[in-house]
Order: C-alpha cells, then structure tokens, then sequence
C-alpha cells in the first residue's frame, strides 16, 4: 500500500486541529479525511473516514483512474 501510495502521489499529512483554515477551504468535516488534489490544488477525490487497506486501495485505484480520463 504504501509503495502504491509513494509512486502514484505527493502524500502529505496535515492536522485539521492545528490547520483549522485549511480543513475548511476543502470542506473537512471530520476525521480521518483523505483528499486528493490535482496540480492546481482542486479536490477530485476523497475518502472520508477509516477504511480497511483493501477497500482504501481499491478507491485509490477508482480515484487515480478518474483523474486520469479526466486529464484526457
């Protein structure tokens, strides 16, 4: 998972409490909350809440596919 993570994204982790403005700008309402933006720091995609690795992977897949037709 983390390989897949490493060579198919820019991965940061930011704390809503500690960044309460930022969290806001991107609508987070609750916690965890996994977004993913696209080089013009636009959401296209987002997982909320807790997932197990399986299910997490296969919407990374779903979620890296859909940006990719998008691109084209």
């Amino acid at each position: 998972m983390i390989d897949y993570l490493n060579q198919n994204f820019v991965n940061l982790k930011i704390n809503k409490d500690e960044n309460q403005a930022l969290a806001d700008q991107f609508g987070v309402q609750g916690i965890p909350a996994t977004l993913f933006l696209d080089a013009a720091g636009e959401k296209v995609g987002e997982i909320g809440g807790y997932l197990p690795s399986d299910k997490f992977l296969t919407e990374l897949q779903s979620i890296l596919e859909k940006s990719k037709k998008f691109k084209e």
